[in-house]
């Protein structure tokens, strides 16, 4: 319907469960078959509050209870699939997929907290990925003309895989992405005349729980608000709205959990 309409950007958006991750290589090759119509998928990694023992919850020195906030659940359940984790999966299906850009974490500077792929090819075939560079030089050119960093685009720039790979010299990513082409061109012509589609995979890893009991978050947020004059992070509203400001989570006197640096995995597995 957006096709047709014209002219608006299509994002499918999904978020991962521990029991979804198997399934997100298919929603990828989904994207490839709608590459010319879809312009965005993002993968969010499942999160939650999870009110954990040997944990009290303060806000300044109030402790509080935490009954009130929606993301917060009484189950045990994994909430710590990673970014790279997704990677990992994606390249069972893609094994050349590549990541180019990324933010870290406040507390865990190594995290891949927003992870940016973008692919160039048709339905029939991706013929590469960008690479950092291309990333650099794209947003530093968007900043110097328009004031501004490029995030959603207009379908007819997703539109313009061809012209994008005169920066090839630039970048390694498109100088391989060139060669795979041509090298399909040569072959068969008649690729020549058809469009070459760009598609950004964006994955995204949320808050993350550590053992000393501090929220690792996404550093640059896109997702910043405003709320009392304050730029706050959006998805953690809920806090600030019931009890006015951000909520600590500080290990119990004794716990044996404090000395525990992490509570889910480094950040080494599937390096993207």
């Amino acid at each position: 319907m957006l096709a047709e309409v014209g002219d608006i950007s299509c994002a499918f958006n999904a978020t991962v469960y521990e029991d979804t991750l198997k399934d997100v290589p298919e929603i990828v090759a989904w994207g490839q078959n709608h590459i010319d119509i879809v312009q965005v998928l993002v993968f969010i990694a499942y999160r939650a509050g999870s009110m954990r023992k040997g944990y009290d919850y303060l806000v300044g020195s109030r402790k509080i209870d935490m009954a009130p906030i929606a993301y917060v659940v009484d189950e045990e359940r994994q909430i710590y699939t990673m970014s790279t984790d997704v990677v990992e999966a994606i390249r069972s299906r893609y094994p050349d997929f590549q990541p180019s850009a990324y933010l870290n974490g406040t507390e865990r500077p190594d995290h891949f907290k927003w992870l940016l792929t973008m692919r160039i090819g048709t339905k029939d075939k991706i013929f590469g990925y960008s690479g950092p560079k291309f990333m650099e030089l794209s947003q530093t050119l968007h900043h110097l003309l328009n004031g501004s960093y490029l995030a959603y685009t207009k379908p007819k720039v997703h539109g313009r895989g061809k012209a994008m790979l005169l920066l090839a010299p630039f970048d390694k990513g498109l100088s391989r992405t060139a060669l795979a082409y041509l090298h399909d061109a040569a072959r068969s012509p008649a690729l020549l005349f058809r469009k070459l589609h760009m598609q950004s995979i964006m994955i995204i890893q949320p808050a993350d729980f550590t053992g000393s009991g501090a929220l690792s978050m996404c550093d640059g947020c896109p997702d910043i608000t405003v709320w009392e004059d304050r730029l706050v992070w959006s998805c953690r509203m809920e806090e600030l709205i019931n009890f006015g400001d951000w909520v600590r989570a500080v290990p119990t006197s004794g716990d044996a959990n404090a000395s525990k640096p992490e509570e889910h995995p480094p950040a080494t597995s599937g390096k993207p």
